[in-house]
């Protein structure tokens, strides 16, 4: 059995391949790496991967979506599930599933044993009070007593799909927090998002009425309902995000997560594959150093 590890790429093929290579180390090959490139930029992906003689071939634990799918700012979810389906569909033999973002990396060893101690990886989330309103054409719809709402409640509270899956689970509030560096074992995975499955198709999580994150707001909604009705062995978020400007990763950050007990990676980190950030994680890893020639692929030698 293993992890599978999912993520969703538009661009920078040579920071894919730095990113495989530190999941690699990191969990110790002991991961699948499922990708979606955005069917938007699929074609100048592979011609920049060509130009540039990355050669994700040699990575025997990594697949790509046969089929491709778009994906945009605030939509990704639908990929998620998307990924997982092919990944059953492939008959990889999985026991925990792990989503991340393409702009982070693993730092240290070890993660694989410790996910395995817990059911879920998904920090405590915060709400907003949610009720219900009815609107002209007789749709339930979720309604925010906010005096300021968010462009995404506002969203919200346009989607009448959602309505259904947040009336099901009855909670008094609006779970949300950041999904990248979560993860679920496969049995716990498929219950808990059934709520929202059960009402949602994968094809209506990719247009919604007005484009808001679902995997904010609904993953937490159901991880709140699912952990609140069950025992439940629950872990914080195993990846850490930069407080620095622009969210950009800082050494003394890396070396902060890297000495924590919970935490084994950090996003974001600079486009600059040499960076001095970079090559620490690749220390702490125990890869080479990334040179200077960034006219081929910098990973070509390993």
């Amino acid at each position: 059995m293993t992890t599978l590890a999912i993520a969703t790429w538009h661009a920078r093929p040579q920071l894919l391949e730095e990113q495989i290579v530190s999941y690699n180390a990191a969990f110790e090959d002991d991961v699948v790496h499922l990708i979606n490139v955005n069917a938007d930029f699929h074609d100048s992906f592979w011609r920049e991967a060509r130009d540039l003689q990355v050669d994700f071939k040699k990575y025997s634990n990594l697949y790509f979506l046969e089929t491709p799918v778009r994906t945009y700012y605030a939509g990704v979810a639908h990929a998620f599930f998307i990924a997982v389906q092919e990944a059953i569909r492939l008959n990889i033999n999985f026991d925990y599933i792990y989503w991340h973002t393409s702009s982070d990396l693993l730092i240290k060893k070890g993660i694989a044993n410790y996910i395995r101690n817990f059911d879920v990886g998904f920090g405590k989330s915060h709400g907003v009070d949610l009720g219900y309103k009815v609107d002209h054409r007789g749709y339930l719809l979720p309604n925010f007593d906010h005096p300021d709402p968010s462009a995404w409640l506002k969203a919200i509270s346009e989607d009448p799909q959602i309505a259904q899956v947040l009336k099901a689970m009855n909670l008094p509030k609006l779970h949300k927090s950041r999904c990248e560096g979560s993860f679920f074992s496969r049995q716990v995975f498929f219950e808990l998002m059934y709520p929202l499955t059960m009402h949602v198709s994968v094809s209506s999580m990719a247009s919604p009425p007005k484009a808001y994150p679902l995997e904010e707001y609904i993953f937490a909604q159901c991880v709140e309902f699912f952990c609140q009705r069950n025992v439940v062995k629950r872990a914080p978020h195993v990846v850490s995000t930069s407080a620095a400007p622009k969210n950009i990763a800082t050494i003394a950050e890396i070396e902060k997560s890297f000495k924590s007990a919970d935490k084994f990676g950090i996003k974001r980190f600079t486009n600059e594959l040499n960076s001095d950030e970079r090559n620490l994680v690749r220390e702490y890893l125990n890869l080479p150093l990334i040179g200077s020639n960034k006219g081929s692929s910098a990973l070509a030698e390993m």
